[in-house]
């Protein structure tokens, strides 16, 4: 089986909200719910991916001390952060995960991976959902390289595949795989802002006096049953690759 890896992307310059990769949800940093989350998709290496600024030796230090792999490269490079760090952990398929998001679609992300495996992918992505923040996407360590070759815009180097998903060529292969229909939702889940910050510790105090287990599902049951949770960060405007 090709060896995977997880790489999380993570930094503390967030530039709508400063700070929060370390901000605290139900009495823990929001990087400790993303990694318990990914750690079960499967039994893969998990790797932060961070930036080498001084700002974020804060985070450096409180994944030394939890015992987490680290990788520091450059700071708006993303691309190159992933490609390194894949290299370096002898990867051939990297799952790339965002840490903004404390809630991820594990049963999805592991269907994805079957997928990308089988069909030997260059890229693999949900598709069929406006729920944003729990997927993750699948890209294999040979991709990563040539994309890394050719990229010329920033806004490619920061948000790592938007080279694959405007190539028009059909030089990679792409893979979907639409979402089943308990996630076919239109919630934000993602953490950009206060009012994310604010909705999604509003929402895991919400699952915690319920006495589940916070997941993603739990965390959708508790949405429908409490729209004003979903309310908090509902017009908050997602930024686009070139914004």
């Amino acid at each position: 089986m090709s060896s995977t890896v997880i790489i999380i992307q993570a930094r503390l310059g967030a530039t709508r909200l400063p700070g929060k990769t370390l901000a605290d949800i139900a009495e823990k940093p929001l990087i400790d719910w993303v990694i318990k989350s990914v750690g079960e998709i499967g039994n893969f290496k998990i790797i932060v991916a961070t930036t080498s600024l001084p700002e974020d030796n804060k985070l450096v230090a409180h994944l030394e001390k939890r015992g987490t792999n680290i990788f520091r490269g450059d700071s708006k490079d993303v691309l190159s952060r992933y490609y390194s760090a894949a290299v370096l952990s002898n990867a051939e398929t990297v799952i790339r995960i965002c840490a903004d998001s404390p809630l991820i679609a594990v049963a999805h992300m592991k269907k994805m991976l079957a997928k990308h495996l089988s069909q030997k992918a260059d890229l693999t992505h949900v598709t069929g959902t406006s729920l944003l923040g729990p997927f993750g996407e699948i890209i294999s360590a040979s991709a990563l390289g040539t994309i890394k070759m050719e990229v010329k815009e920033n806004y490619q180097k920061e948000h790592v595949t938007p080279f694959i998903h405007e190539d028009s060529g059909g030089r990679f292969r792409v893979c979907t795989l639409e979402a089943d229909d308990p996630l076919k939702k239109d919630y934000r889940l993602t953490i950009d802002t206060g009012e994310d910050l604010a909705m999604m510790r509003t929402l895991f105090e919400k699952i915690m006096e319920t006495g589940k287990k916070i997941n993603l599902l739990n965390a959708l049951a508790a949405l429908e049953l409490n729209p004003k949770i979903a309310a908090i960060n509902k017009n908050v405007k997602q930024k686009g690759w070139k914004e």
